[in-house]
C-alpha cells in the first residue's frame, strides 16, 4: 500500500503562486513609492492567499481530500498574513479551538514583532 503524497508542496506552490502573481497586478497600479507600493501589494496579496486558504481548509474538512497543511497556513501568516489569518480563523470557526495550532501561531506573531522591531528600529537609526 502505497503512502499518500505530502500535499505541503502543492498548496505552498498554489497559495503563494496566488500571492506573487496578485502581487505582480496590484503592485504596477498602487500609488506612492515603488517599495512601499510593492509591499503594500505583498501584503494584500498574502492576505487574499491567506484567507483563502483558510477558507479551503475549512471547507474540505471532513471530506476525503488532502487538507492543507497547518504548517502551510502557518507559512501563508508568517510571510505577512498573519492579521488575514486572525480574521479567517474568526470568520470561519477554524483552527481557533486547536491547541498545538495556536501555540504555534502565538510563535509566528512573536517572531512578525521582533523583525518589524529590528527594521523600525534600524530604519530610526538604532544600530548606527
Amino acid at each position: 500500500m502505497d503512502r499518500p503524497r505530502d500535499p505541503s508542496l502543492l498548496y505552498a506552490l498554489v497559495f503563494l503562486g496566488l500571492a506573487l502573481l496578485g502581487t505582480l497586478l496590484l503592485g504596477a497600479h498602487l500609488p506612492g513609492e515603488p517599495p512601499v507600493a510593492w509591499t503594500a501589494a505583498w501584503l494584500l496579496a498574502i492576505s487574499a492567499a491567506t484567507v483563502g486558504a483558510y477558507g479551503y481548509d475549512k471547507a474540505i474538512a471532513g471530506r476525503q481530500v488532502a487538507r492543507v497543511p497547518e504548517r502551510i497556513l502557518l507559512l501563508l501568516a508568517l510571510l505577512g498574513g498573519s492579521p488575514a489569518a486572525m480574521l479567517a480563523m474568526r470568520l470561519f470557526r477554524h483552527k481557533t479551538v486547536k491547541p498545538g495550532f495556536q501555540r504555534a501561531f502565538g510563535v509566528v506573531l512573536v517572531v512578525q514583532v521582533a523583525v518589524i522591531s529590528a527594521l523600525v528600529a534600524w530604519w530610526m537609526g538604532a544600530f548606527d
